[in-house]
């Protein structure tokens, strides 16, 4: 039985490591946003800025698709790369809070010469197992 239960185990993790290594990890990217909501109550102060971070990814364009909330009321927005130190200046070239979703562009293109952008695909189905790559906290 222990046997069996350690073929199983190592299967799972071989199929796991292999799954792992065809992931798009240089895609992924970690976004820091520094940020001031709006005090409508006194709209001539500024609220305190606050720090946050997420995470987005490459798409084609050269553009960087993360959500909305991510960087809402952004006052400066940084991007890096998984395992670098460097940060790029983003700005946000479109943002739809209604959906969740906000398109990032980065004026230095060298920023993308390490990315494959991610294609949108249709064939994720409803009950499918699928693997998510970020910057948790």
């Amino acid at each position: 039985m222990l046997k069996i239960i350690l073929f199983l185990l190592s299967t799972l993790l071989s199929t796991h490591v292999m799954a792992a290594a065809s992931l798009p990890a240089n895609s992924v990217v970690k976004i820091s946003v520094s940020s001031s909501a709006p005090n409508y109550k006194y709209p001539w102060q500024s609220d305190k800025i606050v720090e946050s971070s997420g995470s987005g990814v490459t798409i084609e364009g050269n553009m960087i698709l993360t959500c909305a909330h991510v960087v809402q009321y952004a006052k400066f927005i940084q991007v890096s790369r998984e395992n670098s130190t460097k940060m790029y200046t983003a700005s946000i070239k479109y943002v739809s809070p209604q959906i969740d979703l906000a398109i990032l562009e980065i004026k230095e293109q060298e920023f993308f010469k390490e990315s494959k952008p991610l294609h949108f695909s249709q064939n994720a189905k409803q009950g499918q197992s699928i693997t998510v790559l970020g910057f948790p906290v």
